[in-house]
């Protein structure tokens, strides 16, 4: 086997020891496919036809049922995915993100334009989540990364740092105040006091003789009232 070189390999580039039995001049070697992306091919070893011809054989029973014969043998020539080293962190915004400890690990053939790069995910736990999604709900989750896409890399996860602690935490909320004038003189007809901040994330709670529409707190008659004002979910 051989590991991914962003290139077509061979036996040239297997290691000694694996092909101790291979001679260029008494036998061919023919692929059965380009030999460039990780995977298993089927490779055939052929007894050259002048050597044949004087009666030159492999040794042991051939497999004929996978078409083998005494000058024909085939065997399985592995590519191994890549191995890259990587480091999970936070962003500037607080995001878990990925970077390759070294940038010319991925070959430059392999580009995200072509798909042949890898790309980063993670997936997220804690707090009763399992996902790919980062959570929402507040609480302390672990993020660990992860290549998503079908490549010919995988992470080199005894040189990485895979995972990252991801927080989310509670939303600030600014309070709505009133705005302007604050207490009127009772003139028989409502009156609207300005409310200024409401948003979707805050509720009121209005007494008796107080209505609220579009930022204003409308009042008739002369009083002292007292309006609650909450998070909608409860803090």
């Amino acid at each position: 086997s051989v590991e991914y070189k962003g290139t077509t390999l061979t036996l040239d580039d297997v290691a000694a020891e694996q092909k101790a039995w291979f001679d260029s001049n008494k036998i061919s070697i023919t692929y059965d496919g380009d030999t460039k992306d990780a995977g298993v091919y089927k490779v055939k070893a052929e007894i050259k036809a002048e050597l044949a011809a004087d009666g030159l054989t492999f040794e042991g029973e051939p497999d004929t049922a996978a078409g083998e014969s005494d000058t024909v043998r085939y065997f399985n020539f592995t590519v191994t995915k890549k191995k890259i080293g990587i480091t999970a962190a936070l962003d500037s915004g607080g995001l878990p993100n990925v970077t390759l400890k070294n940038a010319g690990d991925v070959y430059s053939g392999d580009t995200a334009a072509n798909g042949r790069a890898p790309s980063f995910g993670f997936t997220y736990t804690g707090n009763g989540y399992e996902g790919d999604t980062p959570p929402t709900a507040v609480g302390t989750y672990t993020a660990t990364a992860k290549i998503t896409n079908e490549c010919n890399y995988e992470i080199d996860t005894a040189s990485s740092t895979i995972t990252v602690t991801y927080k989310v935490d509670k939303k600030s909320v600014a309070k709505p105040v009133l705005s302007g004038q604050v207490s009127k003189q009772y003139s028989g007809v409502a009156q609207s006091f300005t409310l200024q901040g409401m948003t979707a994330d805050v509720t009121l709670t209005l007494p008796s003789g107080v209505t609220y529409a579009d930022g204003s707190l409308n009042v008739k008659d002369a009083g002292t009232y007292k309006i609650g004002i909450a998070l909608k979910d409860g803090g």
